[in-house]
């Protein structure tokens, strides 16, 4: 059986809190479940902007994009709890910058068929998309595809190697 992979949170990770208020819409009224606290200094400093309000405008409008791989145990399509929190980091990330469009592509490592494995990674990705929906991201902006074994993070032999390509992998689409 595989080792939990329990180094691949990011410290200092900023975790959701179920208590706080939803702040807003989408487009035509759909809600994305915007939390207040997840509008960020970007859309704080739209508002400054928009009030004339200089004091408040940030200098870096653009934002560093810092989207995580998302990692699963040999065989498994299944969130497990590190891979849950760094998807959740993710699914703020979207929140915040709710005109961001992501491909989400499902990865494996080598064993297995090429077949079997461009399935388990498909199942992957979907299993990432279903998350991000339900977190409150709109599947409008999400595009998923699955590489199986075609395109691995590290091409070595052995387990250590194997862990780090079972992965769902974000790309940032144009907007």
């Amino acid at each position: 059986m595989e080792r939990e992979n329990e180094s691949r949170v990011q410290p200092g990770e900023n975790l959701p809190n179920d208590t706080r208020r939803q702040a807003g819409r989408g487009a035509a009224g759909e809600s994305e479940g915007l939390l207040e606290e997840d509008l960020g200094e970007e859309k704080i400093g739209a508002r400054a902007r928009a009030r004339g309000d200089k004091e408040n405008v940030s200098s870096h409008p653009t934002p560093s994009i810092n989207l995580q791989d998302i990692f699963f145990e040999y065989n498994m399509s299944v969130l497990k709890g590190t891979a849950e929190k760094s998807l959740r980091a993710n699914a703020k990330y979207l929140l915040r910058h709710r005109k961001t469009r992501v491909q989400i592509s499902g990865h494996t490592d080598g064993r297995g068929s090429n077949d079997y494995n461009l399935a388990l990674g498909e199942r992957r990705a979907r299993t990432v998309k279903q998350f991000l929906e339900a977190y409150g991201i709109s599947p409008k902006r999400i595009e998923i595809i699955s590489y199986g074994e075609e395109k691995p993070f590290c091409s070595g032999e052995g387990e250590p190697c194997w862990e780090q390509n079972r992965r769902v992998h974000f790309s940032v689409k144009s907007k």
